[in-house]
Parts: C-alpha cells; sequence; structure tokens
C-alpha cells in the first residue's frame, strides 16, 4: 500500500510534467545574441527557429520588438546603458529561450 501511495502521489506526477514540457533545446542549439555587451547592433546565432525578438528591461516593459530573419542585424543603438532580457519567439509565438544582453 505503501509503494502504491508513492508512486501516485509522488513519481506519476513527475512523469506527467516531464511528458507535458515542450522539447528541451540542447544549449548548443539555442539562439544567441551577440555581442554581449552591445553597443549599436546585435546579430544572432542559431536563428533557424527564431521568428521574433522582443527586449524588455528589467521592470519587464517591452522596450523593442524585431521580426526576425536569417543574418540581419538589429539595431539596438537607441536603447540606455543598461540590462535587458531578449526573449526568442517561435513561429507560433511561444517562447523558447530568454537571454540577458547587456548594452553599453
Amino acid at each position: 500500500m505503501k509503494k502504491l501511495v508513492l508512486v501516485l502521489f509522488f513519481i506519476l506526477p513527475l512523469a506527467l510534467a516531464e511528458a507535458s514540457l515542450p522539447e528541451a533545446r540542447a544549449e548548443d542549439e539555442r539562439p544567441v545574441a551577440f555581442p554581449n555587451p552591445a553597443s549599436d547592433f546585435i546579430g544572432l546565432s542559431n536563428d533557424d527557429a527564431v521568428q521574433q525578438l522582443v527586449i524588455y528591461n528589467f521592470s519587464g516593459r517591452e522596450v523593442c520588438s524585431f521580426r526576425a530573419s536569417k543574418g540581419q542585424r538589429y539595431n539596438v543603438s537607441g536603447l540606455p546603458s543598461g540590462m535587458y532580457l531578449v526573449q526568442f519567439l517561435d513561429a507560433q509565438s511561444r517562447i523558447f529561450h530568454t537571454q540577458r544582453l547587456q548594452k553599453r
């Protein structure tokens, strides 16, 4: 009986949670904004699945957004110096990676 309770309350929920998570991307497959720290422009590596990138300040306010295309550079020269979060969105507008970006 104890084993059944253990399975029902601890192991089964963990297995279900893992099954419902989106497919994890390997560290080397994730998009990366570079250079970091940036001054005028950023580019993306591993940008095949990226449809849009959205930049937020640390108060959570969206400060700029770009429609992504392969090999494009994105102008961040108008942003004040500081730390930002860059969210990478896929074709279904789902966030699949977030990166910190320092602007100089």
